[in-house]
């Protein structure tokens, strides 16, 4: 019994001093990282109101574990907390060696915490975090190694961190029926891939009850984004000049003077979006622009097109600070911080982040990011082309992974926009899969050595 306790005591200590790790963006900047989104969040969150173009649960969150208010620091806290118990439970499942684990546990989470946008995303308070979060449930889920309660608490994350961000569904929808199609590969034993196979369709089933969560969301602004990608891809232009003449769109009177990106499109009083209505109003003409294009031989080749192009140019794309500039008094982060969480007023003003310096010094820090995973996957490419049996949960996790990843950046790329916080949520993994792979790999000669 008291061994138990020594050894759930040493697990937590190296869980919270993982949390430190990953709290240092917020700890050095005085404030947890905030991005203009937060402004709705907090709103959402605080006066349970559904916004029109994102999912209520994320301002839910921020409202619960910042204590209904008392500070965002503590709900950056426990974001960090929560990814630290992740890594060390996922760790547990992949390394070869369990004697090595609380070592190589903290060794990695300081590794990915100055090297890798790990800690960045974990210490700023938007959803983005809640991919990687999704996807470190998903997989002690498959590997079946967890007391009944555990598996639980995994379930219900899971569900939670699918549902912060629409663009999260397909991403897991796709990737549990890749793990399905490759099941015999991913998991050799019959049993084991048999009990897989159920816990892919409860999966399945979780993921999907989530859009009930998101379906109001996701009815008033899917159209709106996806005329923000066409704009973006170049595909909007083109398509207004085939069908003005016919179609009659209020958009076609601006057709000649569309917003330079999507940003200006969703975002820019003066955007034809809402020169025309706004998003509401204009739901009708822009699904039928959207589906229009997407049953036309000519467009339907386009969007593949495009969607391979930009998710090319999105791998390229996941440096940290991307809308994490300062929100000064009158600004709707700044006005909602003052509203809701009154005691965090003087903490947010002194932050580093509102200094005009704050975004030019990320620029060493994002060159390392880059440095780090470029030769984080050359390791990883020797690793699985050495000789020798590699440790198969290990594999699966690597091979998970990688398919998580490219789903995220083709979705972004395809159905969004290029923007690099969209790969610095899940651009991190890459140098985790190189660190445990490492190990994994020493571990796996120093046996060798010790047989013969």
């Amino acid at each position: 019994m008291n061994n138990n306790k020594a050894q759930l005591a040493k697990f937590y200590g190296i869980v919270l001093i993982g949390t430190i790790f990953l709290l240092f963006p917020a700890l050095y900047n005085g404030y947890p990282l905030l991005n203009p989104d937060d402004g709705t969040y907090i709103h959402s969150g605080f006066k349970i109101e559904m916004p029109g173009d994102r999912p209520i649960t994320y301002g839910l969150l921020l409202r619960a574990f910042s204590l209904n208010g008392i500070s965002l620091f503590i709900a950056a806290f426990f974001q960090c907390w929560l990814m630290s118990w992740l890594l060390v439970k996922n760790i547990k499942l992949i390394l070869r060696d369990p004697a090595k684990l609380y070592p190589v546990s903290i060794v990695t989470i300081f590794l990915l915490s100055f090297l890798t946008s790990l800690s960045w995303i974990s210490s700023e308070l938007i959803p983005d975090v809640q991919t990687s979060v999704a996807f470190l449930c998903l997989f002690p889920l498959l590997m079946q190694r967890e007391t009944k309660f555990n598996t639980l608490i995994f379930a219900g994350l899971y569900m939670i961190s699918v549902a912060t961000h629409m663009s999260n569904v397909m991403i897991f929808m796709f990737l549990l029926a890749g793990i399905w199609c490759f099941r015999k590969k991913l998991f050799p034993e019959a049993a084991f891939r048999k009990n897989a196979i159920r816990i892919i369709w409860a999966c399945v089933i979780l993921t999907g009850s989530t859009v009930v969560i998101m379906a109001k969301s996701a009815r008033k602004s899917k159209h709106v984004f996806f005329l923000g990608a066409m704009l973006d891809q170049g595909l909007l232009k083109p398509y207004l000049d085939d069908h003005c003449p016919t179609a009659g769109y209020k958009i076609c009177a601006y057709k000649d003077s569309l917003p330079g990106d999507a940003n200006e499109f969703l975002w820019s009083e003066n955007s034809p979006l809402y020169r025309t209505g706004g998003w509401e109003a204009n739901k009708l003409e822009y699904n039928k622009i959207m589906y229009g294009s997407m049953k036309e031989p000519k467009y339907i080749w386009l969007h593949i097109k495009m969607s391979v192009i930009f998710t090319l140019r999105q791998f390229k794309e996941f440096n940290i600070g991307d809308g994490n500039f300062e929100f000064p008094t009158g600004h709707l982060v700044n006005y909602m911080v003052n509203e809701h969480i009154p005691r965090d007023v003087n903490m947010l003003n002194k932050s580093r982040q509102q200094q005009d310096d704050f975004l030019p010094n990320l620029d060493i820090p994002n060159k390392i990011i880059y440095a780090v995973v470029l030769l984080s996957l050359a390791v990883i490419i020797v690793l699985f082309f050495m000789k020798g049996q590699m440790y198969q949960p290990y594999q699966f996790f690597v091979i998970a992974g990688v398919m998580m990843i490219v789903l995220n950046i083709w979705n972004c790329a395809t159905f969004a926009q290029i923007n690099g916080r969209y790969g610095c949520r899940v651009m991190w993994l890459i140098p985790l899969f190189a660190i445990i792979g490492v190990v994994n790999y020493l571990t796996g000669r120093k046996l060798k050595a010790q047989g013969s």
